[in-house]
């Protein structure tokens, strides 16, 4: 994580944590025209705006890479002269603070945050004594990009996922800001954006999550199934802190992850409850070598859980 300090307050403890972002349409294809110039490496850079009176933030203004960036096919590290002098210059000439940060993942299909991205937020976030910062993770498949936001609460030490409120048009400040400071901006290479469909909800109100529909014999299907899911959830959360868990809508990958002492991430692929599930452990495979039924998918797992290895690769 780079250079969280924006002046962008200090909020008290009775702040309202957001469940949605707004940002322009301009920008998330800004980013997916970044994130296409680097198909196979992690890119990323920095998200400005400010907050809404409800503490609904808006993103503005999206910076990319800088020239000496470091990156790799699992890390991103902006470069810090690039950083300082686009963040000075959207304070000074837009009153724009640095609200979040954004990188792209290749690794694993993870569209959400890693372990290694969590420890990275808190600790900047702790530095710069900040209770609310943004992140931004960024997906590349089948040539085509997708973007999660995730508010991270200092106080609660957790992140959660917000949903997008897009703004149809061009951020008023892009045009102006690229124009005045063309020297010190990055411009994608790739000039038009190829995005996965983002969903918007409403501005205001609450908004109906879409019933996600099961194909004929997934395993999701079966009403008995998805209370033995509930045991599962329950058991990791009477063991760990900051369970979470959603059903990623694209391939119906179930997905529970763990920011605890160890960082876990366990996948339910459509083949489950028939194989077991895959399990990270700090980003490296851990399994059991045998995964034996029992008398129900909840026992089954919590055995194997228990009896997990390391897969030497």
């Amino acid at each position: 994580m780079n250079n969280i300090n924006s002046n962008n307050g200090k909020h008290s403890n009775s702040f309202i944590v957001p469940d949605r972002v707004i940002i322009y349409k301009g920008e998330l294809e800004y980013i997916s025209r970044c994130i296409l110039d680097y198909p196979n490496y992690e890119t990323g850079g920095n998200l400005f705006g400010f907050y809404t009176t409800f503490r609904i933030p808006i993103i503005q203004y999206v910076i990319g890479p800088g020239e000496n960036s470091v990156r790799s096919s699992s890390y991103f590290q902006q470069d810090e002269t690039f950083f300082n002098n686009n963040a000075d210059m959207l304070i000074n000439d837009h009153a724009l603070h640095h609200i979040g940060t954004w990188h792209s993942h290749h690794q694993l299909s993870i569209d959400h945050p890693s372990g290694g991205d969590s420890n990275s937020m808190f600790d900047g976030m702790k530095k710069d004594e900040l209770q609310t910062f943004l992140l931004i993770i960024g997906t590349y498949n089948n040539k085509k990009t997708g973007a999660n936001a995730y508010c991270y609460n200092l106080l609660n030490r957790n992140y959660h996922h917000c949903q997008w409120v897009v703004l149809n048009e061009e951020s008023p400040i892009r045009y102006q800001f690229d124009k005045k400071h063309s020297k010190i901006i990055h411009f994608p290479h790739t000039n038009i954006p190829i995005m996965h469909q983002i969903k918007s909800v409403p501005l205001c109100g609450d908004y109906v999550e879409k019933k996600i529909t099961y194909t004929k014999g997934y395993w999701l299907n079966d009403k008995n199934n998805k209370l033995e899911i509930k045991i599962i959830i329950d058991y990791l959360k009477n063991r760990y802190e900051n369970v979470s868990f959603y059903l990623q809508e694209t391939d119906k990958t179930l997905k529970i992850t763990i920011h605890d002492k160890e960082n876990i991430m366990i996948i339910f692929h459509n083949e489950f409850p028939i194989k077991p599930p895959t399990i990270y452990i700090n980003n490296m495979i851990f399994k059991n070598s045998i995964w034996k039924n029992e008398n129900s998918i909840s026992e089954t797992f919590i055995n194997y859980f228990e009896g997990r290895k390391i897969n030497v690769r």
